[in-house]
């Protein structure tokens, strides 16, 4: 990945941690996504990933009236 890619993690031991991300690099921690940091922004949203393991897949994410950090983050395949 390069510095400023987005990614998006669904599969999180601790769900609240699930989300798009931004890859900052090898040696920086990744930062949810400007545009995808409140639950506002997540609840109902829909992604299609374009590389990677699940490459044409789309997503939505499935949690309604949630805090963003404490509650689960939930995506679905849709």
């Amino acid at each position: 990945m390069a510095s400023g890619d987005r990614f998006l993690a669904i599969g999180q031991t601790s769900q609240p941690e699930n989300g798009i991300y931004v890859w900052n690099g090898a040696a920086v921690p990744a930062t949810r996504a400007l545009d995808a940091n409140t639950s506002a922004e997540l609840e109902q949203a829909v992604t299609t990933v374009e590389e990677g393991t699940s490459a044409g897949t789309t997503f939505r994410q499935t949690q309604v009236n949630f805090t963003l950090g404490s509650a689960n983050v939930i995506w679905s395949t849709f």
